[in-house]
């Protein structure tokens, strides 16, 4: 068991991308199949917009420059 997970430890992290996506796809789907669609939406919109601002905390913005870039300027 050590040893096959020792092999496939390269292949999840060559296309963790591809499998995070598809999991958070099947997610989203079921998802859909047991809360309806707009749950559904609300659900990947939600996951979006995580991803993005986890993004901008790995490049290390700073919360006033994350909200600088999503937010319109006072006039």
């Amino acid at each position: 068991m050590i040893e096959l997970i020792k092999e496939l430890i390269p292949v999840f992290t060559k296309y963790k991308g591809r499998l995070s996506g598809g999991f958070i796809g099947f997610l989203a789907g079921l998802l859909w199949v047991f809360k309806g669609f707009g749950a559904a939406l609300v659900f990947v919109f939600c996951v979006v917009v995580g991803f993005y601002l986890g993004s901008q905390f790995d490049r290390e913005d700073s919360i006033r420059d994350i909200l600088s870039k999503m937010l319109p300027p006072k006039n």
